[in-house]
C-alpha cells in the first residue's frame, strides 16, 4: 500500500503549478512567465511588468514618433 507524504503532496503541487505557467505568454525580454496582472503588448511581442519600466523611455519615444508623424 502506498501513502502520499508531505513531498508527494509537494512534487503534485509543483506538477501542477508548471502545467500553468506552461499556459501564460512569456516575456519576450526575459523570458519568464507573464504572472502579473498588467503587461504589455508592443511590437508584436508581450513584454512583462517588470521590464516594460525598463524600456519604457524607449516605447514612450517610439509612440511619440508614431503620433506626430500621423
Amino acid at each position: 500500500m502506498f501513502i502520499k507524504d508531505n513531498y508527494d503532496y509537494f512534487l503534485d503541487h509543483e506538477h501542477e503549478l508548471k502545467k500553468q505557467l506552461e499556459k501564460l505568454p512569456l516575456c519576450e525580454i526575459c523570458g519568464e512567465p507573464i504572472c502579473q496582472d498588467k503587461a504589455v503588448y508592443y511590437e508584436d511581442q508581450w513584454i512583462c511588468e517588470y521590464c516594460e519600466s525598463d524600456l519604457w523611455e524607449q516605447i514612450r519615444e517610439d509612440y511619440l514618433k508614431r503620433v506626430c508623424e500621423d
